[in-house]
């Protein structure tokens, strides 16, 4: 084999790993956290930065309790926090809907007294049950007094919430 064959051999070698880098897809980085309670519980989350049609920050943590290395059945909550002091109105639903409308509207389960008044705690089971199902999502969250704040919730953390009903955490 001459020099012109080799650099055309070596050439089409290196244009095919190129190519094939770019059509693997980059491993998904999940973001779910056991946290070891009494016994051999542990609570499992996943923890999401987002923002909303409004440019305004916010962390959506869906999280479950689970025996340690095994998914959580039920006991799923959706904790949304708003920052900068935005405030959450525990008075009004949050409103989770997809594609063809409303799926469910759910109350806030955050104790009354507390001082974190940017926090909303929804009983999310209802939803986590229908992840498969529902396609996107798009939460509404009741903001001040007759304000609203409306987060598309993109594929990536879908997926992650698949994954933590499905499989749960890694052990503590």
């Amino acid at each position: 084999m001459g020099w012109p064959a080799l650099g055309k051999a070596l050439g089409l070698l290196l244009a095919v790993v190129l190519w094939g880098w770019g059509l693997m897809p980059e491993p998904a980085m999940a973001s779910l956290h056991p946290y070891p309670l009494p016994g051999d519980r542990v609570l499992c989350r996943s923890l999401q930065s987002l923002r909303d049609q409004r440019d305004r920050s916010w962390q959506l943590v869906l999280f479950g309790e689970a025996a340690n290395g095994q998914p959580p059945t039920t006991g799923f909550r959706l904790r949304v926090v708003g920052f900068p002091s935005l405030r959450v109105n525990r008075d009004r639903s949050l409103i989770v809907t997809n594609s063809t409308g409303a799926v469910a509207q759910l109350a806030d389960q955050f104790p009354i007294d507390s001082l974190a008044l940017n926090t909303g705690e929804y009983e999310f089971d209802s939803v986590a049950g229908r992840l498969n199902q529902l396609g996107i999502l798009r939460l509404t969250i009741p903001v001040g007094d007759a304000d609203q704040a409306e987060i598309p919730v993109p594929p990536f953390v879908l997926q992650e919430w698949k994954m933590l009903q499905k499989s749960g955490c890694p052990k503590a």
